[in-house]
């Protein structure tokens, strides 16, 4: 099932927004913090519940492999 993130902005998010989110039968809430829901759902059953607007930021969860933070440099044998 696909995972998407539910991004409040602003300095005040309506937290009814995330109430909703968790009593939801067809949405699993899988994380949480103040400004963000990561919810396990079809994007049908999202969108019934909760309507991307100025304030709320719905998008599809990415993963991105890290690149190598120090590659190796071959060095050919000296001759």
């Amino acid at each position: 099932m696909p995972r998407f993130i539910v991004r409040f902005r602003g300095s005040n998010p309506d937290r009814t927004v995330a109430a909703r989110l968790h009593g939801a039968p067809a949405i699993d809430v899988l994380q949480e913090t103040d400004k963000m829901v990561l919810v396990e759902a079809e994007e049908a059953d999202l969108l019934d519940v909760v309507k991307p607007s100025p304030s709320i930021v719905i998008v599809p969860e990415r993963h991105y492999e890290r690149p190598d933070a120090l590659p190796a440099i071959r060095r050919e044998p000296s001759k």
